[in-house]
């Protein structure tokens, strides 16, 4: 008889620990849910002055750059972000690209896009297609630098330069 009621506590122990790693989780999403508030509203910030602070034809590529750079002076918060599974916990639960308003607030990069496609810069098509490939390979790149260090990439100035030049000239 002893050996069912050891096995009940063992139950009621395990039952403990996952809610207390769920509440933990909990807590946890909220914090990076607001973290990523945050950071996004700094990122937007700095995306903002890239544009303001460059001629048309230079913005899309100046966006992308400021872009890697938020990123890789803010290695921890990248990793913190990108470098986990986001699972929402609950019905009402948002993912942190969503609860952080990521594409609305990628408008910036959106008006450079049709700037270059008004110029001749870039060539014609869906404006939000061009940026999501923008973003996958300025995503890449700070993937890359953060997450595979001991990588020999080079110089990592003159590599996200040249990733990003030939993802401009791509499109164009």
């Amino acid at each position: 008889m002893a050996a069912p009621a050891s096995g009940l506590i063992g139950a009621d122990r395990c039952a403990a620990a996952a809610a207390e790693r769920h509440h933990r989780l909990g807590l946890r999403r909220k914090h990076l849910c607001r973290s990523t508030q945050e950071l996004f509203r700094e990122l937007l910030v700095e995306l903002k002055q890239a544009y303001e602070r460059h001629a048309p034809r230079d913005r899309m590529q100046a966006i992308c750059l400021a872009f890697v750079d938020f990123w890789l002076q803010r290695q921890d918060d990248y990793r913190a972000i990108f470098m986990v599974v986001d699972k929402p916990q609950g019905e009402h639960d948002r993912y942190f690209v969503d609860s952080a308003q990521v594409l609305q607030r990628m408008d910036v990069l959106r008006r450079a896009i049709v700037q270059a496609q008004a110029s001749g810069q870039l060539r014609p098509g869906d404006p939000h297609a061009i940026q999501n490939v923008l973003l996958c390979g300025v995503q890449g790149i700070a993937l890359s630098l953060i997450g595979m260090p001991e990588f020999p990439w080079g110089d990592p100035d003159q590599l996200k330069r040249a990733t990003v030049g030939a993802l401009v000239v791509g499109l164009g």
